[in-house]
């Protein structure tokens, strides 16, 4: 798994320089972009912090294009509703993913709610951004649609 999460964010990372503004379009103050900001959001699924320490380089590239959280906490410690707690901005007993498996929980439940219809994903996307996401979405995928996203 950790050789996994090491290759995404190395691939995010190698990505990232070919899509990153250049040091010129730098805004100065009062300024307003010509060109969104590109956005690169990489959530991974139990990783302490011991983990990325042992990525030095990777971490320092992360810092130094990015944003970084010294102080964070989740609101559930399960995969499925802290991730759609994530993407939806609600807590989990707003959106009802309890578990990580139905009937509380995973893909069926988020499908069944409509929780996919407004997300982080489907703002930005009407804003303008093109999106694509990539690994762990959810538990429990239906078996007779490998590719649903």
């Amino acid at each position: 798994m950790r050789k996994i999460v090491v290759m995404f964010i190395i691939f995010i990372l190698i990505n990232s320089f070919f899509i990153s503004p250049s040091q010129s379009t730098q805004l100065q103050s009062g300024q307003t972009p010509s060109v969104p900001p590109n956005i690169i959001f990489i959530l991974t699924d139990d990783m302490d912090k011991p983990s990325i320490n042992s990525m030095p380089i990777v971490k320092q590239q992360l810092m130094a294009q990015g944003t970084t959280f010294s102080n964070f906490f989740v609101s559930v410690p399960l995969c499925c509703p802290s991730r759609t707690s994530i993407l939806t901005g609600q807590y989990a007993h707003n959106h009802g993913v309890l578990k990580n498996s139905p009937p509380e929980g995973g893909f069926r439940t988020v499908f069944a709610k409509n929780l996919e219809l407004s997300t982080v994903a489907t703002s930005v996307q009407s804003a303008g951004y093109k999106t694509i996401y990539l690994g762990k979405y959810l538990n429990g995928y239906p078996d007779n649609k490998p590719t649903y996203i």
